[in-house]
């Protein structure tokens, strides 16, 4: 491998020469550990025997099961969302929507910043199957029958699906506080790039498109959180790669110390990076401390502690009652 440095004092190029390794034997340890070797396999047993625990698997003591209303616009204004009915229904111990999103949680956090929203839709939704509003019920069909109860009125918008033409300066605003649909834009040089093209024999135009690249492991996501509002405490199980990681990204969210959120990381039914989930534990986190707070006529449980809320991995809900209207420009 090749890399070309120019000396800015003599404009001479100089190259550094690197020689990659192409055989096990010609890596620069003393000896192979692992590189094409047999590696013992200790997590055969349980898989085989059925006693890997995923988290769809997991059933802990009065836990509650969540199902997520979700956006069936790309782009539109939320005029009002009704929820008395879902809360009426037997069986329903919490629901949250954005407005609890806005009290209760920061923005996700983004780079470069101010790009983040909310883990629930607020004031618009921002593409189709943004989550606006989420139940939790003593079981997974009340849920589900729970958000046949919300209503929502939108006030649909212009959407913009192509990148290039949401760079433009009339192009709809999908963050309208930032003033522009451009997170980041910097420009690169290295070394003389104009004299470069001048001294060219030929010089190529072309465009380069990328593919959207999609992880798809045999067990989606799901959590299952709890909350606990005397010591505000937060216990979250679920198929998560990078617990340390994870945990801060929920306290800063949540807005709770980093010592306060405890993550128990399942085994994963694969996973190849794709399994981030932060919006879902952070919704099922709200769910679960709502639920605490304010237990409905139905639920046993006591208001000095928070039941566990599940999102089960696969079976999220993408159920449509909403109404749209229209406003005069």
């Amino acid at each position: 491998m090749r890399r070309g440095q120019t000396n800015e004092r003599t404009r001479e190029r100089a190259f550094i020469v690197i020689e990659i390794p192409k055989r096990p034997e010609d890596l620069p340890t003393s000896g192979l550990r692992w590189v094409g070797r047999r590696v013992r396999r200790t997590e055969d047993a349980a898989l085989l025997t059925g006693r890997t625990e995923f988290i769809g698997d997991v059933a802990l003591p009065r836990m509650l099961h969540a199902a997520i209303l979700r956006s069936p616009f790309p782009h539109a204004r939320i005029t009002s969302v009704d929820t008395s009915q879902a809360e009426a229904l037997p069986g329903v111990v919490a629901v949250v929507t954005g407005e609890d999103a806005a009290d209760w949680c920061n923005p996700a956090r983004s780079a470069p910043e101010g790009w983040g929203t909310h883990c629930l839709a607020t004031h618009k939704v921002h593409f189709v199957g943004e989550p606006v509003a989420a139940v939790a019920a003593t079981s997974r069909y009340l849920a589900e029958d729970a958000l046949e109860l919300i209503e929502v009125d939108y006030e649909p918008l212009e959407a913009v699906t192509d990148p290039f033409a949401a760079m433009e300066d009339d192009s709809p605003l999908v963050i309208e506080e930032n003033d522009t649909n451009v997170m980041m834009h910097r420009v690169f040089t290295w070394g003389e790039v104009d004299k470069a093209f001048a001294d060219a024999a030929h010089v190529f135009t072309e465009k380069f498109r990328w593919n959207r690249v999609g992880a798809n492991p045999t067990e989606t996501y799901g959590c299952v959180c709890e909350w606990d509002p005397m010591s505000l405490e937060l216990t979250v199980r679920g198929s998560i790669q990078s617990p340390a990681f994870f945990g801060l990204g929920r306290a800063a969210t949540l807005g709770i110390p980093s010592n306060k959120v405890n993550v128990k990381s399942h085994p994963h039914g694969g996973s190849f990076g794709g399994k981030g989930g932060a919006r879902g534990t952070d919704i099922t986190s709200m769910l679960s401390r709502k639920a605490g707070a304010d237990p409905s006529s139905g639920s046993k449980i006591a208001s000095s502690t928070s039941p566990p809320v599940a999102v089960r991995p696969g079976i999220d809900t993408m159920k449509r009652p909403w109404r749209s209207t229209t406003t005069a420009a």
